[in-house]
């Protein structure tokens, strides 16, 4: 124990700060909201049917040396609006916000070795997508004759 009084008391308070203030600079943190239209191309003559409101999420952690991670990887943030369309069992997510945090820790004063935590989130309408019945498709293998093809001459 330090006895009180002595030079290493005064100086006790003043490196625990510094050690505090340095190991709390080791982490910064981002935010990135994107609205979005819709997760999946459609045909225009297809009906799209509103399933309701469900939201997912996809993270990552990834170490690297001295580098940046790809935060907007599209692997993750695809997972994230899978999940959200298969909790409601639909097609595709419509009018949804997806967004990202991220959270980088390294040692103070060392950037050598980064560790980042990555978390996606899609949160929107899920819907199911008919098909318009405009003809009705044959099925496969089953094509027509070719004088059922070609109109008489």
């Amino acid at each position: 124990m330090i006895p009180p009084g002595s030079p290493m008391t005064k100086w006790l308070p003043s490196v625990f700060l510094l050690l505090l203030a340095a190991s709390g600079s080791g982490c910064t943190t981002a935010l990135g909201v994107f609205p979005t239209a819709q997760s999946h191309q459609i045909p225009n003559d297809a009906k799209v049917v509103p399933l309701g409101h469900a939201e997912g999420t996809a993270e990552h952690f990834e170490a690297t040396f001295g580098g940046l991670v790809d935060l907007l990887d599209p692997t993750s943030q695809q997972e994230a609006i899978r999940e959200a369309i298969q909790k409601k069992q639909g097609d595709l997510l419509t009018d949804y916000v997806l967004s990202f945090y991220a959270v980088r820790a390294a040692l103070p004063g060392v950037d050598l070795l980064t560790i980042w935590w990555v978390h996606w989130k899609a949160e929107g309408t899920v819907a199911k997508v008919e098909q318009a019945s405009s003809a009705p498709p044959l099925p496969p293998g089953n094509l027509p004759a070719k004088s059922e093809r070609e109109p008489g001459r």
